[in-house]
């Protein structure tokens, strides 16, 4: 089958481009950056943000899975940045669609996010309010709206997919920053609080948008994508570190901790991340960000592996051994 990925050399995407090749599909990954062909995986350049000559390669697909987006909210301090944002997601998501009309796509599926319940969530369902209130969650809650009106309109079939953070080996997410800094002894101290979090293997979510694909059980459904497994802080550095004390930081004095803790909910009352257009730091270590995953499992007779743990470890050897390349020789 012809499918296309637009995304597909990001923390998710050469996951699923290599998933899809290997079972036989053949791919188109559209991209910003120039690749070769490689097996029955063809590389389209392009930027989504301009219609051009990838969108043929969304012509001639029968499903289209589109990860493309900017999700770094960190670097987002300009109003420009913000407006790249919106720009990238939401009309890049506009052009793909019209792509899609009058070709023979029969399906698409949309990477969204579990940043679209709010800012903290305990055991979040499909059907839940969406609070989302930063720019990244309110440009996801717009593509999902998008996805449904618009392939609705032109019979095509969609999935939405709503992804926990995703632990990709060699990729550019928070785990993979986390571990560097503990591996280069930049983060010396850290709160150590019992808040969870769903998370998720890149190769399991990969698993799951192919299952979403290619099963009509999944059709104009949508689905939190998570594993079993809700990590805490503790849990997340026992795994980055194996459980080696020397390399441990340490717990962060609760005479420190609270004040910060106290100057940040004076932030959030008065309304000054909202204000920034980012979300608390330290929100994002002292909440629950937990969904269910029932409705993914049930639908698709889907028995979700656990491979999270792994998935760090794997992280851990790959970023290690690309801090022993940056290491000039003597």
């Amino acid at each position: 089958m012809n499918v296309a990925v637009v995304g597909g050399t990001g923390n998710l995407g050469c996951y699923l481009v290599r998933r899809l090749a290997e079972i036989g599909h053949s791919v188109t990954s559209i991209q910003r950056s120039a690749s070769d062909v490689s097996g029955n995986v063809s590389y389209r350049q392009g930027d989504i943000r301009y219609p051009g000559q990838w969108c043929e390669s969304i012509a001639d697909a029968e499903v289209v899975f589109h990860l493309a987006s900017v999700t770094n909210e960190a670097s987002m301090k300009t109003k420009r940045d913000r407006s790249r944002l919106w720009e990238v997601n939401v009309n890049g998501l506009r052009n793909v669609l019209r792509a899609c009309e009058g070709s023979g796509v029969k399906k698409v599926v949309l990477a969204s996010s579990v940043s679209v319940y709010a800012e903290a969530f305990t055991d979040a369902r499909e059907n839940d309010p969406l609070n989302g209130s930063t720019p990244y969650a309110r440009s996801k809650i717009e593509m999902e709206s998008l996805v449904q009106e618009q392939c609705e309109a032109m019979d095509i079939k969609w999935t939405i997919t709503r992804l926990a953070p995703i632990v990709a080996p060699g990729g550019a997410g928070n785990i993979n920053k986390l571990a560097r800094a503990i591996f280069q002894n930049r983060l010396p101290v850290i709160p150590y609080l019992d808040s969870r979090t769903s998370m998720t293997s890149a190769d399991t979510a990969a698993e799951g948008m192919m299952r979403c694909g290619f099963d009509s059980r999944a059709d104009n459904k949508i689905f939190n994508l998570a594993e079993d497994d809700e990590v805490s802080i503790p849990q997340l550095l026992e795994w980055i570190t194996d459980g080696r004390p020397e390399l441990m930081p340490r717990k962060l004095p609760s005479i420190i901790w609270f004040p910060i803790r106290l100057a940040d909910q004076c932030f959030s009352i008065l309304g000054l991340w909202r204000l920034l257009g980012r979300e608390s730091p330290i929100n994002r270590l002292a909440v629950a960000r937990t969904v269910s995953n029932e409705k993914i499992k049930n639908a698709l007779d889907w028995e979700i592996p656990h491979r999270l743990k792994q998935a760090v470890s794997d992280l851990v050897a790959v970023e290690k051994e690309l801090m022993n390349k940056e290491i000039p020789p003597v």
